[in-house]
């Protein structure tokens, strides 16, 4: 409705005791004069109006004055109005005109009065509703006091009110206007309630930080107001089945009830919010101690959330950014060859993975019904061509994820009675590869495990041949294509266990599943509380056992609920943690905008277009690991910027799945939080900075703007306040962020007396003098980055017994080479005695016979022949003692070097493997592993040549490479920690 109308003042003469009215009706024709009356006054009005009336008939004119007219809100429906009469009035002096004359299709109701403002008019509003009476528009004018509200309406089937029901309705505002009724026993529900609404929306100005009392009071109001709509509608629809009203009316009237109900159910959700905000979001937060800090760190590394169940690859080190590298469309090009040349670009904005359409051939050209698994030349390229761009982007240190789309298959062949049926390439499976609950297939398997995909076969997964050979077929794109992962496409249609299977089975960098579930809603309205949908994809991952993540579909819905609807008391839940998945378990949760299903050109649920750099500036900043979409990283309009900025700041301050969120305000219109203490971030058009919020920066540093943009903004931990210059003033803030950069200056330079600066998104540093609309940035010496070692560290209890086992695994490989080499070299020492004795009876048996010569025959040299004799002899001892020495060369070498080498490196390896399992909350635990299991293949690769007494040979770089490589691995977060 707008508020429409002109009001004048002229001389008391013309209408005794009054002022004349001239209304401005919609079309913008004034009222005939023929249609004004004189109003008929009380005699005596009650204390203590008296004199408020009397001051209201000797209000003097003023000329010339011009109407204040004011937009209210809109309303369509059907309207009605005739005639004029009196009223008195028992509070307060009312002119009630009701006029049939001056429109064609409605009766014009006009009530003015002094005080009454946009109480009465929603009174009324909702008043004549309940009467019988449709109110098609409402329109109100104010001036000095005194407020006229006019009233266009119809009955209910659409023509103008008949004189013999002026005097209901006469009686009706009289009622309503009263304030005794009004204000303690309302006749008519929701005037009471639409009343306060009013009154407490005017308590919020725009701009202005809402009081968290006048924030709860007017959810409460709201509620209120929509539930007495709600009641209402609901006794009409009762009273329309009791006269038995025919069905069309009964339906149009429950259409309404039903976005009532919605309505209700929102504002019972705004209600619930406010409450939990009372009770989770708390004073500030006051600086710890290091002490503090330390024991926090320890008490975590003994800490485990419950819902944890074991570890694997999920997602990837902790510190990865995903990048959904295609769209719907992106088949109608050569997609690989157009990679090719941003994966240098992609590795430079801080992304460390991509996701990767199926590569296989299929039925629809974007992969997702696929045929031949081990086909690889699709419509997005060749497999040459595949290849080429994996080994490019490892090049650039780029995970590759492959999109695996294991639920189903589509036959090559018909089988039996015509269906498809028979599948063709390397995987020639038959129809009892497909669930017998697949009856258009005809599937003689086992019953599906998980909800049915009917556009193609549901493939069997209990059965132990189809785990192998999916298994082979993900060893054959991970071993010889190159994927380092696996993104697995609509896993609600089989169990969790098996996607366990195939991720131990292959042991990806990365694994994380599409577990789209719908959100819990109430009347069309999504809850606030979302626990239960956020649940069942905590229990997905526990069926996996914790060796995948997860996208987070929960966060997407929230998210986008919040920030379509101006309702950000939504980002916060009970417990005073993320609303989504991410709260429960943020090393599990894929968090993500929109994709190819969601967005593009499909559109099955897309975020709001106008609030995508909002949505990008929550999850680029909070725990769980950020998948960015294509579209939006080469969009247009600001939002590619959004996202280089916000994922700089993420890799400067080396943000991880598990980084510490500590909610600071969730209202209607604004969102703030900081995380690790080093970064804060405030979403939504409302005023909010953490210089204004006197929330201490650690380390006795001052929060500096790092980026914004439209109703957002980022602050990171920025330079000593020490080494500013006294002469620097203080730092913009984040005030209502519709105005960019220059809008974010006003509510910091009141708020803190302390000087500061501020950096850009390069880090550079600026004064806040030098951030004046008319004045471009200047910059002067970079800031240094943050280090993230002052994040706390975490690490919770089955990460601690993963590394134990990893080291007690190591230390058993040490033992056992030990052993190994003590058997190895007892025997020796065996063999040696044996060796001795055997050449001291040979040396016997060589030298008696000539021994015996020369002492018997005396022969003519015997003395000679003794000598020779005893030469040979010695000659031959030699020689056996030199193949000694040798054989024990060669078999004690092997060992005594893998025992060294062991012992050298153990202190390398523990600390670099405990360290990184501290910093990535276990996600090296897979290269401790790897480390250890070709620690142990070092001796056997050796005892076969791998060591001479010549020196190590090639062979042994099989055991000894992947070994360093895994050591680097481990070693990769604790240099990025310490350095970087």
């Amino acid at each position: 409705m707008d508020r429409l109308g002109a009001f004048s003042s002229t001389p008391s003469a013309q209408l005794s005791r009054h002022q004349q009215l001239r209304v401005q009706c919609v079309q913008g024709r004034p009222l005939a004069a023929a249609s004004l009356r004189r109003v008929v006054r009380p005699a005596a009005l009650p204390c203590p109006r008296a004199a408020a009336a009397a001051a209201l008939h000797r209000r003097p004119a003023v000329p010339g004055r011009k109407a204040y007219v004011q937009p209210l809100r809109a309303v369509a429906m059907s309207g009605a109005q005739d005639s004029l009469t009196s009223a008195d009035s028992q509070a307060q002096p009312l002119e009630i005109e009701i006029d049939n004359e001056a429109e064609r299709e409605f009766t014009l109701i006009r009530v003015e009065g002094r005080g009454q403002g946009d109480a009465l008019l929603a009174a009324l509003s909702s008043g004549l509703q309940q009467f019988g009476v449709n109110v098609n528009s409402a329109a109100q004018q104010s001036e000095d006091g005194m407020v006229l509200n006019v009233f266009k309406v119809t009955t209910t089937d659409g023509k103008k009110v008949p004189k013999e029901r002026w005097d209901g309705l006469r009686d009706l505002v009289q009622n309503m206007a009263s304030t005794t009724k009004v204000s303690n026993q309302p006749a008519i529900y929701g005037q009471l309630a639409a009343a306060d609404v009013m009154r407490l929306k005017g308590q919020v100005q725009p701009g202005l930080t809402t009081g968290d009392a006048v924030a709860l009071e007017l959810a409460a109001a709201e509620m209120a107001q929509a539930a007495a709509v709600f009641v209402a509608l609901e006794k009409e629809m009762d009273k329309l089945r009791a006269k038995g009203a025919d069905g069309g009316v009964i339906a149009l009237k429950d259409t309404a009830r039903q976005e009532a109900a919605a309505v209700l159910e929102r504002k019972m959700a705004a209600m619930e919010a406010c409450l939990a905000a009372r009770r989770v979001i708390a004073v500030p937060e006051q600086p710890k101690t290091a002490a503090e800090m330390m024991a926090e760190q320890m008490k975590a590394a003994v800490t485990a959330p419950p819902s944890v169940t074991s570890t694997g690859p999920a997602a990837g080190n902790g510190y990865e950014i995903l990048l959904q590298a295609f769209n719907w469309e992106s088949h109608k090009r050569n997609w690989y060859k157009d990679c090719i040349p941003k994966v240098a670009d992609w590795a430079k904005q801080g992304f460390t993975a991509i996701w990767l359409p199926p590569p296989s051939d299929s039925v629809s050209p974007q992969g997702y019904l696929p045929r031949d698994l081990y086909q690889l030349d699709s419509c997005y390229g060749s497999e040459a061509e595949l290849r080429e761009l994996i080994q490019v982007c490892h090049q650039h240190n780029i995970k590759v994820i492959a999109d695996i789309v294991v639920n189903h298959r589509c036959a090559t062949y018909q089988g039996e009675g015509g269906k498809w049926n028979k599948f063709g390439g390397r995987l020639a499976w038959d129809n009892t590869a497909i669930c017998n609950n697949n009856p258009a297939w005809s599937g003689r398997g086992a019953h599906k495990t998980g909800d049915d995909y009917p556009a193609a076969p549901n493939i069997d997964h209990t059965q132990e041949r189809i785990q192998n050979d999916i298994i082979e077929w993900l060893r054959f794109l991970k071993n010889s294509i190159g994927f380092d992962g696996w993104r697995y496409d609509f896993v609600r249609g089989y169990g969790g266990q098996f996607v366990k299977i195939y991720t131990d089975a292959t042991v990806p960098e990365m694994a994380f599943g599409e577990y789209w579930d719908t959100c819990e809603y109430t009347d069309g309205v999504l809850n606030y509380n979302q626990d239960a949908h956020r649940q069942r994809t905590v229990n997905w991952v526990d069926a996996t056992g914790g060796t995948n993540a997860a996208f987070d579909f929960t966060t997407k819905g929230i998210l986008q609920e919040a920030l379509g609807r101006n309702e950000l008391w939504r980002l916060v839940d009970a417990q005073g943690r993320p609303p989504g998945f991410v709260g429960m378990w943020p090393s599990r949760a894929i968090t993500f905008i929109d994709n190819h299903d969601t967005g593009s050109t499909l559109n099955h649920w897309p975020f709001p277009n106008n609030h995508l750099q909002e949505g990008y500036a929550y999850i680029l900043t909070h725990p769980g690991t950020p998948c960015v979409f294509y579209d939006h990283l080469y969009a247009e309009g600001g939002l590619r910027e959004c996202i280089l900025d916000l994922l700089a700041v993420r890799k400067r301050h080396n943000l991880d799945v598990r980084a510490k969120v500590q909610v600071r305000k969730a209202a209607g219109d604004v969102y703030a939080a900081t995380i690790n203490d080093a970064i804060a971030v405030k979403i939504g058009r409302g005023d909010w900075s953490p210089n204004s919020a006197r929330i201490e920066a650690p380390g006795g540093k001052q929060w500096v703007r790092a980026c914004n943009g439209k109703d957002w903004a980022c602050w990171e931990v920025g330079t000593n306040r020490k080494k500013l210059s006294t002469g620097a003033s203080n730092t913009a803030s984040a005030a209502s962020t519709t105005q960019h950069q220059h809008s974010h200056s006003l509510q910091d330079a009141t708020s803190s007396a302390a000087s500061a600066l501020t950096t850009n998104s390069k880090g550079l540093v600026i004064t806040a003098q030098q951030l004046s609309p008319s004045s471009p940035e200047v910059t002067s010496a970079p800031t240094k980055p943050v280090n993230a070692m002052a994040a706390v560290l975490t690490v919770d209890e089955e990460v601690f017994k993963s590394a134990a086992r990893v080291t007690s695994a190591f230390l058993l490989l040490l033992a056992g080479c030990l052993v190994w080499q003590g058997v190895t070299r007892t025997s020796h020492m065996i063999a040696a005695v044996k060796r001795k004795e055997r050449y001291e009876r040979a040396k016997d048996v060589s030298l008696l016979p000539i021994d015996r010569t020369v002492f018997v025959a005396g022969c003519f040299h015997p003395t000679a022949a003794a000598a020779a004799a005893a030469a040979a002899a010695a000659a031959q001892a030699v020689k056996r003692k030199e193949r000694y020495e040798r054989a024990k060369d060669v078999s004690l070498l092997p060992i005594d070097r893998t025992v060294g080498n062991l012992l050298e490196w153990m202190p390398v390896f523990f600390g670099f493997f405990w360290t990184s399992m501290i910093l990535t909350g276990g996600a090296t635990v897979t290269a401790g592993w790897v480390y250890v299991a070709f620690r142990a293949l070092y001796p056997f690769v050796a005892v076969n040549k791998g060591v001479t007494t010549a020196g190590a040979k090639p062979l042994i770089l099989i055991a000894t490479v992947p070994a360093y490589g895994a050591l680097f691995a481990l070693a990769s977060p604790v240099i990025r920690a310490v350095f970087f």
